[in-house]
Protein backbone atom coordinates (compact mmCIF):
# COMPACT_ATOMS: atom_id res chain seq x y z
CA UNK A 1 0.00 0.00 0.00
CA UNK A 2 1.55 3.43 -1.17
CA UNK A 3 0.94 6.72 1.28
CA UNK A 4 1.98 8.69 -0.58
CA UNK A 5 1.36 10.31 -3.69
CA UNK A 6 2.60 9.07 -7.33
CA UNK A 7 3.66 10.67 -10.48
CA UNK A 8 -0.37 10.23 -11.97
CA UNK A 9 -1.82 11.25 -8.63
CA UNK A 10 0.18 14.65 -8.90
CA UNK A 11 -0.82 14.78 -12.52
CA UNK A 12 -4.09 14.63 -12.09
CA UNK A 13 -4.28 17.07 -8.98
CA UNK A 14 -1.86 20.00 -10.65
CA UNK A 15 -4.20 19.44 -14.23
CA UNK A 16 -7.25 20.13 -11.87
CA UNK A 17 -5.59 23.01 -10.45
CA UNK A 18 -4.79 24.72 -13.91
CA UNK A 19 -8.24 24.34 -14.91
CA UNK A 20 -9.52 26.76 -12.15
CA UNK A 21 -6.55 28.92 -12.84
CA UNK A 22 -7.49 28.93 -16.42
CA UNK A 23 -11.49 29.14 -15.95
CA UNK A 24 -10.25 32.71 -14.00
CA UNK A 25 -7.94 33.67 -17.06
CA UNK A 26 -10.87 33.06 -19.67
CA UNK A 27 -13.21 35.44 -17.42
CA UNK A 28 -10.39 37.86 -16.60
CA UNK A 29 -9.30 38.64 -20.20
CA UNK A 30 -12.96 38.58 -21.17
CA UNK A 31 -12.12 35.70 -23.71
CA UNK A 32 -15.99 34.97 -23.42
CA UNK A 33 -17.08 38.15 -24.81
CA UNK A 34 -14.68 37.89 -27.17
CA UNK A 35 -15.28 34.45 -28.73
CA UNK A 36 -18.96 35.58 -29.06
CA UNK A 37 -17.79 38.41 -30.83
CA UNK A 38 -15.98 35.68 -33.35
CA UNK A 39 -18.76 33.22 -33.33
CA UNK A 40 -21.14 36.09 -34.61
CA UNK A 41 -19.00 37.53 -36.95
CA UNK A 42 -18.03 33.72 -38.57
CA UNK A 43 -21.58 31.99 -38.14
CA UNK A 44 -24.06 34.65 -37.90
CA UNK A 45 -23.20 36.70 -40.50
CA UNK A 46 -26.56 38.08 -40.87
CA UNK A 47 -26.32 39.06 -37.21
CA UNK A 48 -25.45 42.60 -36.00
CA UNK A 49 -23.33 41.76 -32.74
CA UNK A 50 -21.46 44.25 -30.81
CA UNK A 51 -19.31 43.82 -27.36
CA UNK A 52 -20.84 44.70 -24.97
CA UNK A 53 -19.25 48.25 -23.48
CA UNK A 54 -22.48 49.46 -21.81
CA UNK A 55 -22.33 47.80 -18.71
CA UNK A 56 -19.77 48.66 -15.56
CA UNK A 57 -16.42 46.84 -15.13
CA UNK A 58 -17.51 47.49 -11.45
CA UNK A 59 -20.21 45.76 -11.32
CA UNK A 60 -19.59 43.35 -14.21
CA UNK A 61 -16.92 42.42 -11.30
CA UNK A 62 -18.58 41.95 -8.46
CA UNK A 63 -22.37 41.39 -9.67
CA UNK A 64 -21.70 40.00 -13.75
CA UNK A 65 -23.95 42.81 -14.39
CA UNK A 66 -26.99 40.88 -14.28
CA UNK A 67 -25.97 37.97 -17.02
CA UNK A 68 -26.10 34.60 -14.70
CA UNK A 69 -28.74 31.71 -14.91
CA UNK A 70 -30.02 29.65 -12.06
CA UNK A 71 -28.03 26.23 -12.73
CA UNK A 72 -24.83 27.62 -12.40
CA UNK A 73 -25.34 30.24 -9.41
CA UNK A 74 -26.59 27.03 -8.06
CA UNK A 75 -24.22 25.52 -7.94
CA UNK A 76 -21.87 28.21 -6.79
CA UNK A 77 -23.71 28.47 -3.99
CA UNK A 78 -23.65 25.12 -2.97
CA UNK A 79 -19.87 25.02 -3.19
CA UNK A 80 -19.32 28.08 -1.62
CA UNK A 81 -21.39 27.15 1.36
CA UNK A 82 -19.71 23.64 1.19
CA UNK A 83 -16.40 23.85 2.10
CA UNK A 84 -13.60 22.11 2.96
CA UNK A 85 -14.89 21.68 6.71
CA UNK A 86 -17.50 19.88 5.20
CA UNK A 87 -15.79 17.16 3.30
CA UNK A 88 -13.45 16.51 5.90
CA UNK A 89 -14.77 17.26 9.16
CA UNK A 90 -18.14 16.06 8.20
CA UNK A 91 -17.38 12.66 7.70
CA UNK A 92 -14.45 13.16 11.19
CA UNK A 93 -18.18 14.09 13.12
CA UNK A 94 -19.58 10.81 12.11
CA UNK A 95 -16.54 8.67 12.73
CA UNK A 96 -15.86 9.93 16.42
CA UNK A 97 -19.92 10.66 17.59
CA UNK A 98 -22.00 8.51 15.26
CA UNK A 99 -24.24 9.55 13.00
CA UNK A 100 -26.62 12.00 14.72
CA UNK A 101 -24.67 14.94 12.80
CA UNK A 102 -27.04 14.23 10.05
CA UNK A 103 -29.97 15.51 11.55
CA UNK A 104 -28.68 19.24 10.76
CA UNK A 105 -29.76 18.13 7.56
CA UNK A 106 -33.41 19.21 8.41
CA UNK A 107 -32.49 22.46 10.06
CA UNK A 108 -30.00 23.16 6.84
CA UNK A 109 -33.06 22.60 4.39
CA UNK A 110 -35.36 25.20 5.52
CA UNK A 111 -32.72 28.30 5.00
CA UNK A 112 -32.81 28.58 1.27
CA UNK A 113 -36.88 29.11 1.55
CA UNK A 114 -36.07 32.14 3.46
CA UNK A 115 -33.67 33.22 1.39
CA UNK A 116 -35.72 32.32 -2.05
CA UNK A 117 -38.73 34.38 -0.53
CA UNK A 118 -38.22 36.72 1.76
CA UNK A 119 -34.49 38.41 2.31
CA UNK A 120 -33.99 38.08 -1.48
CA UNK A 121 -36.54 39.89 -2.64
CA UNK A 122 -36.52 42.34 -0.09
CA UNK A 123 -32.80 43.37 -0.79
CA UNK A 124 -33.11 42.73 -4.38
CA UNK A 125 -36.31 45.84 -3.97
CA UNK A 126 -33.39 48.17 -2.80
CA UNK A 127 -31.15 47.20 -5.64
CA UNK A 128 -28.17 47.56 -3.35
CA UNK A 129 -24.98 45.85 -4.43
CA UNK A 130 -23.76 45.10 -0.12
CA UNK A 131 -26.03 43.82 1.83
CA UNK A 132 -25.23 46.37 4.91
CA UNK A 133 -25.88 49.38 2.98
CA UNK A 134 -29.69 48.32 4.21
CA UNK A 135 -28.41 49.23 7.50
CA UNK A 136 -27.69 52.79 6.74
CA UNK A 137 -31.03 52.83 5.05
CA UNK A 138 -33.09 51.57 7.75
CA UNK A 139 -31.27 53.55 10.54
CA UNK A 140 -30.42 56.72 8.37
CA UNK A 141 -27.04 56.24 9.88
CA UNK A 142 -23.38 55.18 8.49
CA UNK A 143 -22.32 54.05 12.06
CA UNK A 144 -24.83 50.97 11.26
CA UNK A 145 -23.72 50.08 8.38
CA UNK A 146 -19.97 50.12 9.60
CA UNK A 147 -21.41 48.13 12.58
CA UNK A 148 -22.69 45.77 10.10
CA UNK A 149 -20.05 45.26 7.52
CA UNK A 150 -17.29 44.87 10.35
CA UNK A 151 -18.47 42.14 12.12
CA UNK A 152 -19.20 40.58 8.79
CA UNK A 153 -15.17 41.26 7.73
CA UNK A 154 -13.72 39.55 11.15
CA UNK A 155 -16.20 36.62 10.91
CA UNK A 156 -15.57 35.66 6.99
CA UNK A 157 -11.95 36.49 7.56
CA UNK A 158 -11.71 33.77 10.63
CA UNK A 159 -14.20 31.59 8.42
CA UNK A 160 -12.00 31.55 5.53
CA UNK A 161 -8.44 30.66 8.03
CA UNK A 162 -10.79 27.52 8.52
CA UNK A 163 -11.54 26.73 4.80
CA UNK A 164 -8.02 27.17 3.85
CA UNK A 165 -6.47 25.06 6.85
CA UNK A 166 -8.72 22.07 6.01
CA UNK A 167 -7.03 20.96 3.17
CA UNK A 168 -3.70 21.77 4.21
CA UNK A 169 -3.39 18.96 6.57
CA UNK A 170 -4.82 16.91 4.55
CA UNK A 171 -2.24 16.99 1.42
CA UNK A 172 0.31 16.92 4.34
CA UNK A 173 -0.89 13.54 5.21
CA UNK A 174 -0.11 11.84 1.94
CA UNK A 175 2.13 14.17 -0.12
CA UNK A 176 5.34 15.15 0.83
CA UNK A 177 4.52 19.08 0.75
CA UNK A 178 3.99 20.54 4.03
CA UNK A 179 0.91 21.87 5.72
CA UNK A 180 2.67 25.07 5.44
CA UNK A 181 3.79 25.31 1.26
CA UNK A 182 -0.30 23.97 1.44
CA UNK A 183 -1.79 26.90 2.91
CA UNK A 184 0.43 29.22 0.54
CA UNK A 185 -0.69 27.13 -2.59
CA UNK A 186 -4.49 27.44 -1.27
CA UNK A 187 -4.48 31.15 -0.43
CA UNK A 188 -2.42 32.34 -3.65
CA UNK A 189 -4.37 30.41 -6.22
CA UNK A 190 -7.83 31.39 -5.22
CA UNK A 191 -6.37 34.95 -4.74
CA UNK A 192 -5.02 35.10 -8.68
CA UNK A 193 -8.14 33.85 -10.35
CA UNK A 194 -10.65 35.61 -8.27
CA UNK A 195 -8.53 39.14 -8.45
CA UNK A 196 -8.14 38.37 -12.49
CA UNK A 197 -11.44 37.31 -12.83
CA UNK A 198 -14.53 38.27 -10.89
CA UNK A 199 -18.00 37.42 -10.07
CA UNK A 200 -17.93 35.51 -13.37
CA UNK A 201 -14.44 33.38 -13.01
CA UNK A 202 -15.81 33.00 -9.35
CA UNK A 203 -19.04 31.43 -10.30
CA UNK A 204 -18.12 28.93 -12.96
CA UNK A 205 -14.73 28.22 -11.43
CA UNK A 206 -17.34 26.92 -8.68
CA UNK A 207 -19.37 24.98 -10.94
CA UNK A 208 -16.37 22.83 -12.34
CA UNK A 209 -15.37 22.26 -8.34
CA UNK A 210 -18.68 21.00 -7.37
CA UNK A 211 -18.27 18.47 -10.07
CA UNK A 212 -15.09 17.59 -8.52
CA UNK A 213 -16.54 17.74 -5.10
CA UNK A 214 -18.97 14.80 -5.73
CA UNK A 215 -16.69 12.66 -7.91
CA UNK A 216 -14.25 12.28 -5.21
CA UNK A 217 -17.14 11.87 -2.23
CA UNK A 218 -19.10 9.06 -4.61
CA UNK A 219 -15.57 7.25 -5.40
CA UNK A 220 -14.65 7.10 -1.73
CA UNK A 221 -18.57 6.08 -0.58
CA UNK A 222 -18.25 3.17 -3.48
CA UNK A 223 -15.26 1.72 -2.93
CA UNK A 224 -15.48 1.82 1.18
CA UNK A 225 -18.81 0.15 0.59
CA UNK A 226 -17.93 -2.35 -1.58
CA UNK A 227 -14.55 -2.94 0.59
CA UNK A 228 -16.87 -4.58 3.70
CA UNK A 229 -19.19 -6.33 2.03
CA UNK A 230 -21.87 -4.52 1.07
CA UNK A 231 -24.48 -2.08 2.86
CA UNK A 232 -26.27 -4.63 4.83
CA UNK A 233 -22.51 -5.40 6.59
CA UNK A 234 -21.86 -1.52 6.42
CA UNK A 235 -24.68 -1.12 8.79
CA UNK A 236 -24.44 -3.90 10.67
CA UNK A 237 -20.80 -2.67 11.89
CA UNK A 238 -21.75 0.90 12.39
CA UNK A 239 -24.73 -0.07 14.58
CA UNK A 240 -22.30 -2.69 16.64
CA UNK A 241 -20.28 0.09 17.26
CA UNK A 242 -23.10 2.60 18.37
CA UNK A 243 -22.78 4.85 15.18
CA UNK A 244 -26.60 5.26 14.31
CA UNK A 245 -27.22 7.34 16.83
CA UNK A 246 -29.93 9.53 14.64
CA UNK A 247 -32.01 10.47 17.46
CA UNK A 248 -30.38 11.93 20.41
CA UNK A 249 -33.42 13.76 22.15
CA UNK A 250 -31.79 14.91 25.65
CA UNK A 251 -32.68 18.96 25.82
CA UNK A 252 -29.71 19.06 28.16
CA UNK A 253 -27.42 21.80 26.06
CA UNK A 254 -24.00 20.32 27.89
CA UNK A 255 -24.05 17.18 25.72
CA UNK A 256 -21.86 17.42 22.55
CA UNK A 257 -25.03 17.34 19.97
CA UNK A 258 -28.95 16.16 20.15
CA UNK A 259 -31.44 16.57 17.78
CA UNK A 260 -33.02 19.78 19.07
CA UNK A 261 -29.72 21.70 19.03
CA UNK A 262 -28.60 20.04 15.52
CA UNK A 263 -32.25 21.10 13.72
CA UNK A 264 -32.21 24.48 15.92
CA UNK A 265 -28.71 25.44 15.48
CA UNK A 266 -28.02 24.43 11.84
CA UNK A 267 -31.22 26.45 11.25
CA UNK A 268 -30.00 29.56 12.59
CA UNK A 269 -26.62 29.18 11.61
CA UNK A 270 -27.33 28.72 7.54
CA UNK A 271 -30.08 31.53 7.61
CA UNK A 272 -26.98 33.35 7.84
CA UNK A 273 -25.72 32.03 4.94
CA UNK A 274 -28.65 31.60 2.64
CA UNK A 275 -30.71 34.94 4.02
CA UNK A 276 -28.39 37.52 4.82
CA UNK A 277 -25.06 36.85 3.18
CA UNK A 278 -23.43 38.91 1.20
CA UNK A 279 -22.15 36.11 -0.75
CA UNK A 280 -25.93 34.97 -1.75
CA UNK A 281 -27.03 38.82 -1.84
CA UNK A 282 -24.36 38.90 -5.09
CA UNK A 283 -25.56 35.60 -6.12
CA UNK A 284 -29.13 37.09 -6.00
CA UNK A 285 -27.54 40.12 -8.20
CA UNK A 286 -25.74 38.42 -10.62
CA UNK A 287 -29.37 36.16 -11.63
CA UNK A 288 -31.37 37.69 -15.05
CA UNK A 289 -34.03 38.00 -12.68
CA UNK A 290 -35.97 37.25 -9.90
CA UNK A 291 -37.18 34.23 -10.76
CA UNK A 292 -33.91 32.60 -11.80
CA UNK A 293 -32.31 33.90 -8.82
CA UNK A 294 -35.43 32.03 -6.50
CA UNK A 295 -34.80 29.29 -8.58
CA UNK A 296 -31.12 29.28 -8.27
CA UNK A 297 -31.58 29.69 -4.04
CA UNK A 298 -34.21 26.65 -4.27
CA UNK A 299 -32.22 24.00 -6.32
CA UNK A 300 -30.08 24.63 -3.13
CA UNK A 301 -32.40 22.32 -1.10
CA UNK A 302 -31.93 18.96 -2.78
CA UNK A 303 -28.15 19.84 -3.08
CA UNK A 304 -27.61 20.77 0.51
CA UNK A 305 -29.68 17.07 1.53
CA UNK A 306 -27.57 15.07 -0.78
CA UNK A 307 -24.30 16.40 -0.02
CA UNK A 308 -24.72 16.48 3.53
CA UNK A 309 -25.76 12.97 3.33
CA UNK A 310 -22.90 12.56 1.30
CA UNK A 311 -20.65 13.34 3.63
CA UNK A 312 -22.26 11.91 6.90
CA UNK A 313 -22.64 8.50 5.33
CA UNK A 314 -18.72 8.78 4.47
CA UNK A 315 -18.23 8.95 7.76
CA UNK A 316 -20.00 5.42 8.03
CA UNK A 317 -17.74 4.23 5.26
CA UNK A 318 -14.63 5.19 7.54
CA UNK A 319 -15.87 3.50 10.86
CA UNK A 320 -16.77 -0.06 9.21
CA UNK A 321 -13.38 -0.17 7.08
CA UNK A 322 -11.47 1.04 10.56
CA UNK A 323 -13.53 -1.09 12.96
CA UNK A 324 -10.30 -3.54 14.05
CA UNK A 325 -8.15 -0.51 14.42
CA UNK A 326 -8.48 3.17 14.82
CA UNK A 327 -6.36 4.93 12.72
CA UNK A 328 -6.64 7.76 15.62
CA UNK A 329 -5.04 5.43 18.21
CA UNK A 330 -2.50 3.49 15.67
CA UNK A 331 0.67 5.48 15.40
CA UNK A 332 2.27 3.16 12.94
CA UNK A 333 0.45 5.39 10.51
CA UNK A 334 0.28 9.44 9.59
CA UNK A 335 -3.02 9.94 10.84
CA UNK A 336 -2.87 12.93 13.85
CA UNK A 337 -6.08 14.13 14.18
CA UNK A 338 -9.61 13.43 12.92
CA UNK A 339 -9.41 16.12 9.86
CA UNK A 340 -6.86 13.25 8.52
CA UNK A 341 -8.67 10.41 8.28
CA UNK A 342 -10.60 10.78 5.05
CA UNK A 343 -6.96 10.79 3.04
CA UNK A 344 -5.44 8.51 5.26
CA UNK A 345 -8.59 6.22 4.04
CA UNK A 346 -8.23 7.52 0.33
CA UNK A 347 -4.55 6.34 0.50
CA UNK A 348 -5.38 2.76 2.12
CA UNK A 349 -7.90 1.76 -0.06
CA UNK A 350 -6.73 2.86 -3.82
CA UNK A 351 -3.52 3.04 -3.26
CA UNK A 352 -3.16 0.56 -6.35
CA UNK A 353 -5.65 2.59 -8.67
CA UNK A 354 -4.53 5.21 -10.71
CA UNK A 355 -5.72 8.91 -10.32
CA UNK A 356 -8.36 8.33 -7.70
CA UNK A 357 -6.63 9.65 -4.80
CA UNK A 358 -5.48 12.76 -6.88
CA UNK A 359 -8.73 13.18 -7.45
CA UNK A 360 -10.21 13.22 -4.31
CA UNK A 361 -7.75 15.24 -3.18
CA UNK A 362 -8.68 17.93 -5.86
CA UNK A 363 -11.94 17.95 -5.00
CA UNK A 364 -10.77 18.71 -0.82
CA UNK A 365 -9.17 21.65 -2.54
CA UNK A 366 -11.54 22.59 -5.02
CA UNK A 367 -14.09 22.91 -1.72
CA UNK A 368 -11.68 25.41 -0.03
CA UNK A 369 -10.81 27.28 -3.26
CA UNK A 370 -14.58 27.50 -4.28
CA UNK A 371 -15.27 29.29 -0.44
CA UNK A 372 -12.27 31.40 -0.80
CA UNK A 373 -13.03 32.87 -3.77
CA UNK A 374 -16.64 33.62 -3.31
CA UNK A 375 -15.50 35.12 -0.07
CA UNK A 376 -13.07 37.39 -1.55
CA UNK A 377 -14.77 38.73 -4.01
CA UNK A 378 -17.84 39.26 -1.18
CA UNK A 379 -15.57 41.40 0.94
CA UNK A 380 -13.92 43.22 -2.05
CA UNK A 381 -17.73 44.89 -2.89
CA UNK A 382 -18.16 45.54 1.37
CA UNK A 383 -14.83 47.41 1.24
CA UNK A 384 -15.39 49.11 -1.35
CA UNK A 385 -19.29 49.92 -1.23
CA UNK A 386 -18.81 50.34 2.74
CA UNK A 387 -15.89 52.04 3.40
CA UNK A 388 -14.12 53.51 0.69
CA UNK A 389 -17.04 54.90 -1.37
CA UNK A 390 -17.61 56.90 2.00
CA UNK A 391 -14.25 58.75 1.38
CA UNK A 392 -14.67 61.76 -1.47
CA UNK A 393 -11.18 60.77 -2.92
CA UNK A 394 -12.29 56.68 -3.79
CA UNK A 395 -16.07 58.26 -4.36
CA UNK A 396 -15.04 60.34 -7.31
CA UNK A 397 -13.33 57.42 -9.50
CA UNK A 398 -14.16 56.88 -12.68
CA UNK A 399 -15.39 52.60 -13.30
CA UNK A 400 -11.64 51.92 -14.49
CA UNK A 401 -9.99 52.85 -11.27
CA UNK A 402 -13.19 51.51 -9.28
CA UNK A 403 -12.45 48.37 -10.99
CA UNK A 404 -8.37 48.21 -10.23
CA UNK A 405 -9.24 49.30 -6.58
CA UNK A 406 -12.19 46.62 -6.20
CA UNK A 407 -9.26 43.92 -7.78
CA UNK A 408 -6.60 45.37 -5.03
CA UNK A 409 -8.85 44.74 -2.02
CA UNK A 410 -9.55 40.98 -3.01
CA UNK A 411 -6.12 40.71 -3.33
CA UNK A 412 -4.91 42.13 -0.10
CA UNK A 413 -8.09 40.12 1.55
CA UNK A 414 -6.93 36.91 0.27
CA UNK A 415 -3.15 37.38 2.18
CA UNK A 416 -4.71 38.16 5.28
CA UNK A 417 -6.92 34.88 4.54
CA UNK A 418 -3.82 33.11 4.08
CA UNK A 419 -2.23 34.62 6.81
CA UNK A 420 -5.58 33.31 8.99
CA UNK A 421 -5.14 30.10 7.38
CA UNK A 422 -1.96 29.73 9.55
CA UNK A 423 -3.04 30.79 12.76
CA UNK A 424 -6.09 28.34 12.65
CA UNK A 425 -3.88 25.28 12.35
CA UNK A 426 -2.32 25.94 15.62
CA UNK A 427 -5.95 24.82 16.97
CA UNK A 428 -5.95 21.07 15.37
CA UNK A 429 -9.30 19.54 16.50
CA UNK A 430 -11.81 18.73 14.16
CA UNK A 431 -12.84 21.15 11.35
CA UNK A 432 -16.63 20.77 12.38
CA UNK A 433 -16.03 21.74 15.86
CA UNK A 434 -13.69 24.68 14.58
CA UNK A 435 -15.89 25.97 12.04
CA UNK A 436 -19.39 25.41 14.17
CA UNK A 437 -17.82 27.20 17.16
CA UNK A 438 -15.94 30.05 15.41
CA UNK A 439 -18.73 31.20 13.07
CA UNK A 440 -21.55 30.19 15.04
CA UNK A 441 -20.31 32.85 17.47
CA UNK A 442 -19.32 35.14 15.47
CA UNK A 443 -22.12 35.22 13.13
CA UNK A 444 -24.91 35.11 15.44
CA UNK A 445 -24.59 39.18 15.83
CA UNK A 446 -25.06 39.65 12.23
CA UNK A 447 -28.32 37.21 11.93
CA UNK A 448 -29.54 39.51 15.53
CA UNK A 449 -29.24 42.66 13.65
CA UNK A 450 -30.63 41.84 10.48
CA UNK A 451 -33.43 40.11 12.16
CA UNK A 452 -33.93 43.03 14.63
CA UNK A 453 -33.53 45.86 11.38
CA UNK A 454 -36.06 43.64 9.41
CA UNK A 455 -38.43 42.52 11.46
CA UNK A 456 -39.01 45.06 14.18
CA UNK A 457 -40.30 48.51 13.35
CA UNK A 458 -39.43 49.63 17.06
CA UNK A 459 -35.65 49.02 17.13
CA UNK A 460 -33.07 52.42 16.96
CA UNK A 461 -29.63 52.49 16.34
CA UNK A 462 -29.28 52.23 20.39
CA UNK A 463 -30.73 49.13 20.68
CA UNK A 464 -28.90 48.01 16.98
CA UNK A 465 -25.65 49.05 18.96
CA UNK A 466 -26.49 47.18 22.17
CA UNK A 467 -27.49 44.22 20.89
CA UNK A 468 -24.61 43.42 18.43
CA UNK A 469 -22.02 43.97 21.10
CA UNK A 470 -23.96 41.59 23.30
CA UNK A 471 -24.28 38.86 21.21
CA UNK A 472 -21.06 39.08 20.22
CA UNK A 473 -19.15 39.51 23.19
CA UNK A 474 -21.13 36.39 24.64
CA UNK A 475 -20.35 34.14 21.68
CA UNK A 476 -16.81 34.94 22.04
CA UNK A 477 -16.18 34.20 25.52
CA UNK A 478 -18.13 30.59 25.39
CA UNK A 479 -16.05 29.95 22.13
CA UNK A 480 -12.39 31.17 23.87
CA UNK A 481 -13.70 29.30 27.11
CA UNK A 482 -14.16 26.05 25.19
CA UNK A 483 -11.11 25.94 23.33
CA UNK A 484 -8.96 26.79 26.53
CA UNK A 485 -10.78 24.37 29.12
CA UNK A 486 -11.39 21.54 26.39
CA UNK A 487 -14.68 20.19 27.60
CA UNK A 488 -15.18 16.34 27.78
CA UNK A 489 -17.58 14.92 25.71
CA UNK A 490 -18.36 10.93 25.49
CA UNK A 491 -17.69 9.23 22.25
CA UNK A 492 -19.16 5.65 21.14
CA UNK A 493 -16.10 3.20 21.39
CA UNK A 494 -13.83 2.30 18.74
CA UNK A 495 -11.62 -0.86 18.30
CA UNK A 496 -8.04 -1.42 18.21
CA UNK A 497 -7.98 -5.05 18.78
CA UNK A 498 -6.09 -5.30 15.09
CA UNK A 499 -3.41 -3.06 15.95
CA UNK A 500 -0.16 -4.09 17.48
CA UNK A 501 -0.21 -3.08 20.74
CA UNK A 502 3.57 -1.35 20.79
CA UNK A 503 2.68 1.28 18.64
CA UNK A 504 -0.53 2.28 20.06
CA UNK A 505 -0.77 6.23 20.81
CA UNK A 506 -1.09 7.37 24.34
CA UNK A 507 -4.53 10.31 24.56
CA UNK A 508 -4.31 12.77 27.14
CA UNK A 509 -7.32 12.31 29.66
CA UNK A 510 -9.54 14.67 29.52
CA UNK A 511 -11.53 16.06 32.75
CA UNK A 512 -15.18 16.55 32.96
CA UNK A 513 -15.66 20.44 33.79
CA UNK A 514 -17.56 21.10 37.42
CA UNK A 515 -18.84 24.43 38.52
CA UNK A 516 -19.04 27.22 36.93
CA UNK A 517 -16.87 25.81 34.24
CA UNK A 518 -19.60 23.26 33.11
CA UNK A 519 -20.75 26.67 30.98
CA UNK A 520 -17.75 26.12 28.54
CA UNK A 521 -18.97 22.79 27.53
CA UNK A 522 -22.29 24.06 26.08
CA UNK A 523 -22.70 22.54 22.67
CA UNK A 524 -21.04 24.56 19.89
CA UNK A 525 -24.49 24.39 17.63
CA UNK A 526 -26.30 26.12 20.33
CA UNK A 527 -23.84 29.33 20.00
CA UNK A 528 -25.60 30.72 16.95
CA UNK A 529 -29.26 30.74 18.64
CA UNK A 530 -27.35 31.65 22.02
CA UNK A 531 -25.73 34.47 20.36
CA UNK A 532 -29.23 35.69 18.27
CA UNK A 533 -30.86 35.37 21.61
CA UNK A 534 -28.79 37.89 23.85
CA UNK A 535 -28.42 40.06 20.68
CA UNK A 536 -31.88 40.54 20.83
CA UNK A 537 -33.44 40.48 24.35
CA UNK A 538 -30.71 43.01 25.42
CA UNK A 539 -32.49 45.63 22.65
CA UNK A 540 -36.23 45.29 25.23
CA UNK A 541 -34.25 47.40 27.97
CA UNK A 542 -32.21 49.38 25.65
CA UNK A 543 -35.49 50.61 24.07
CA UNK A 544 -36.62 51.89 27.48
CA UNK A 545 -34.54 53.95 27.82
CA UNK A 546 -33.35 55.51 24.29
CA UNK A 547 -37.13 54.93 22.68
CA UNK A 548 -37.57 58.87 22.53
CA UNK A 549 -34.84 58.53 19.77
CA UNK A 550 -36.12 56.46 17.41
CA UNK A 551 -36.90 57.32 13.72
CA UNK A 552 -40.62 57.43 12.82
CA UNK A 553 -40.37 56.15 9.79
CA UNK A 554 -38.62 53.10 9.23
CA UNK A 555 -37.52 49.81 5.93
CA UNK A 556 -38.68 46.26 7.40
CA UNK A 557 -39.96 43.53 5.90
CA UNK A 558 -43.48 44.84 6.38
CA UNK A 559 -42.56 47.72 4.01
Amino acid sequence: MKTKFDFYDYFIFILILLITILIGLFFGFHLNEKLKVLWSRYFKKNEIHTEQTGGSKTMEYLTANKSMSAFPIALSLLSTFFSSSSLLGFPAEVYQYGIQYWMAVIGVSFAPLVGAFLTGPFFENLKIVSVFEYLKMRYKSEYARLLGVTLYLIRTLIAMGIVIYGPATALSSVTDISSEVSILLIGLIATFYTTIGGIKAVIWTDVFQTTIMFAGVIAVIVKGTVDVGGLSNLWEINSQGERLNFFVLDPNPLIRQSFWSLVIGSFVAWISSYGIDQQMVQRYAAAKNRRTAQAAILLNIPGVIILISLCCFTGLVLFANFSGCDPLSDKTNNVKNPNQLVPFFVMQKFSNIIFIPGLFLSSIFCASLSSVSSALNSMSACIWRDYLMRIKYFYDFDDTKSSRTTKIIALVCGFICTGMGFLISTLGTNLAQISGTINGSLQAPIIGIFFLSCLFPFNNIYGLFAGALSGFSIGCWLSLGSFLTKPNYPKPPVSIQNCTDSFLRSHSQATNLEGFNQIYSVSYMWLSPIGVFFTIVIVDDKLIIYRAFRKKTVLTLKK
